[in-house]
């Protein structure tokens, strides 16, 4: 008998995080599904077998999308795990189902077995988020990936030493960036680069981005002069409370104007250097942002580079974008609080 096909209900948070074999707690399912604009609703379908045992799910974010005055609603699958053992369509199933929300799906990156059956789903890969990365102390960096080999280590440290050697910018002033409490995130988020496909960020999602509970949160608002442009994430990941490494998940999106993400990039990263964090991560897509990165001292790894699959392939055509002006970072899916 086929398995059936259902939603995530809270109840079922234990059984999943024994199908995860406790890798992720209840609490963490809890926030990652959760819908950003309902605390109530969880966001992703469940496979259960006769006896309601789950034998797999998956879990997405649907968010609306926007460039000048198109609006395109997105989904990103994620969490796509099936129970060790279990052989049957469920997962196939389960991936099918995301499709049904949405004008696209998108995925990003993903194990070496989903990307070889992503053709058969029809999502074609249209380039590759860039990994940016900056080393601020070495001997702190390398200790805290005492988990892995030593060559690989070893390796990482390597390639990082670039951005040890090259110094960021010097602050200019040019946007005053203030911390702010999650309680005080309320500002309208408004919509400036319109040249742009870009995720249309709300204060409901800054506050979830923030509830993370696996890693600290800071956020900060920004603003050129006195105008307010949005919000910035970052996260703070402890290793065995000794060690912490850093990653700046969201960005308000500057367009053009390299002088205000170069100086914003700064502050954060001197934020976070000030926190103890031996390194910093970042992701995207955008050749401003990206150039903007390297002038702060970060290097592109590209051998960290995630693959971006899309369905339908030729969405970017439809409302006249290209790849390069898609402003992509770590708000897609699950990817902005893993493998910090």
């Amino acid at each position: 008998m086929p398995e059936k096909i259902r939603l995530i209900k809270t109840s079922d948070l234990i059984q999943l995080q024994n199908l995860y074999n406790e890798r992720k707690t209840v609490s963490e399912l809890n926030w990652l599904l959760q819908d950003p604009d309902d605390s109530n609703k969880l966001n992703g379908y469940v496979a259960v077998n006769e006896d309601e045992v789950i034998v797999g799910m998956i879990g997405f974010t649907s968010s609306n999308y926007r460039c000048a005055d198109k609006e395109l609603a997105g989904v990103v699958p994620m969490s796509w795990k099936i129970k060790d053992g279990y052989k049957g369509m469920a997962g196939i199933t389960l991936f099918k189902k995301v499709f049904q929300h949405g004008d696209f799906t998108m995925t990003i990156e993903g194990s070496d077995l989903a990307q070889s059956i992503y053709p058969m789903f029809g999502l074609t890969n249209i380039g590759y988020s860039h990994t940016c990365m900056k080393l601020l102390k070495p001997l702190d960096y390398f200790l805290s990936l005492k988990n892995k080999p030593f060559y690989k280590r070893a390796g990482n440290l390597a390639i990082m030493s670039k951005s040890f050697v090259k110094k960021p910018s010097k602050l200019t002033g040019l946007l005053n960036v203030y911390k702010v409490d999650i309680d005080h995130v309320n500002k309208d988020i408004p919509y400036l680069q319109r040249d742009y496909l870009e995720k249309q960020m709300s204060a409901n999602y800054i506050k979830w981005l923030m509830q993370c509970p696996v890693n600290d949160s800071l956020g900060f608002e920004i603003y050129n002069g006195e105008v307010f442009v949005g919000y910035s994430v970052c996260y703070i990941h402890r290793v065995k409370n000794r060690f912490s490494r850093g990653r700046i998940v969201y960005m308000p999106n500057f367009g053009a104007n390299h002088q205000c993400a170069n100086e914003l990039i700064t502050y954060l990263t001197n934020y976070l250097k000030e926190q103890g964090c031996s390194s910093i991560s970042m992701s995207l897509m955008d050749l401003n942002l990206l150039k903007a990165s390297k002038d702060a001292g970060y290097i592109d790894y590209t051998s960290k580079d995630k693959p971006i699959f899309i369905k339908p392939s030729n969405i970017l055509d439809s409302i006249g974008v290209g790849v390069d002006n898609w402003y992509m970072q770590y708000t897609e899916g699950d990817k902005a609080y893993r493998n910090i």
